[in-house]
């Protein structure tokens, strides 16, 4: 399991729902510094002159560097998904970004 890109592993003990963290896994993050560093290198690849409204949530993995796979929403609102790699000396890559659709979008 320790290569699982699931966030983390679901346990159940006396009819409770336990989540305990998988090592090099997925796991929610928080919003901080680098996270904001991370959209501002994806909004790079966005075309235009836009701002970020809210940082929507935010996934992390550990690996030689940290791995972010963010959702956030801009001032326009429109909501995109970021997949940045952040690299040990600071270097942000942005791996993918993409709009996400509207779910009334689905529904045509």
């Amino acid at each position: 399991m320790a290569c699982s890109s699931e966030p983390s592993a679901v346990l159940k003990k006396d009819n409770c729902v336990v989540e305990r963290a998988v090592p090099g896994g997925w796991q929610s993050g928080e919003v901080n510094e680098m996270v904001k560093g991370a959209v501002k290198a994806a909004l790079q690849d966005i075309a235009g002159d836009h701002n970020v409204d809210d940082i929507i949530s935010v996934h992390q993995q550990v690996v030689a560097g940290m791995n972010y796979d963010i959702d956030f929403r801009l001032d326009n609102g429109d909501v995109w998904n970021a997949k940045v790699f952040r690299s040990l000396d600071g270097t942000y890559n942005v791996k993918d970004v993409m709009l996400k659709p509207l779910i009334s979008d689905n529904c045509r």
